[in-house]
């Protein structure tokens, strides 16, 4: 059994992990647990890289999962985040994503 925490940005995406994701992974023993980034009244998008961290630090803490992912999709994402201004100047959003992933550790 995998049991993989997927942190996420607001409900939509919530609701995709849970509804769509975790019923068909969960049929190859990879179960899906999503977990909203907190703030009081926190309804997605606007990413704070800090909350993020002390978000992903908690969990990490409590949790019994072996794996912790993310699902953003970077609308409105903190332009604090490591690598974001550096980002602006590549063109692919395969290597901005590579770009983004790299700089954050």
């Amino acid at each position: 059994m995998n049991n993989v925490m997927v942190i996420v940005e607001g409900a939509t995406e919530q609701t995709f992990i849970r509804d769509v994701l975790a019923p068909k992974l969960g049929e190859q023993n990879i179960f899906l647990t999503p977990a909203q980034i907190c703030k009081a009244g926190h309804k997605g998008g606007n990413i704070i890289f800090d909350r993020f961290v002390n978000d992903l630090q908690r969990h990490i803490k409590n949790s019994r999962n072996k794996v912790v992912t993310t699902m953003f999709d970077y609308y409105r994402i903190d332009v604090n985040w490591p690598g974001y201004n550096e980002s602006l100047f590549v063109n692919s959003i395969f290597c901005k994503y590579e770009y983004s992933i790299n700089h954050v550790n």
